[in-house]
């Protein structure tokens, strides 16, 4: 998911509507509106939209990625991982039966 359907998704959740979101960030209504269109934004806008959302935003390997897309990744890995360990067992499991 890009940075900027988490900040719709985020606002849909949230009930805003553009102008209630432009407002509460202290930004324009048409700096909002871009969002919605995929189109450039300055990082302090985005820093200002996403205060009211509760979204955080951190850098990584220069590219901006919602905390919150973060965390799901996170748990992908960690359920990939589970997978991995339980793959690695059932081979286990399975070369000792056949010895």
């Amino acid at each position: 998911m890009m940075l900027y359907d988490t900040i719709i998704k985020r606002q849909q959740e949230m009930s805003l509507s553009n102008g209630e979101l432009a407002k509460r960030a202290g930004v324009s209504l048409p700096t909002v509106t871009k969002i919605h269109k995929g189109e450039d934004i300055t990082m302090a806008n985005l820093r200002e939209i996403c205060g009211p959302l509760n979204l955080i935003l951190t850098t990584v390997d220069r590219s901006v990625i919602a905390k919150q897309e973060i965390e799901v990744l996170d748990a992908k890995i960690y359920e990939l991982m589970e997978k991995l360990d339980a793959l690695e067992k059932e081979k286990d499991a399975l070369e000792a039966f056949i010895k």
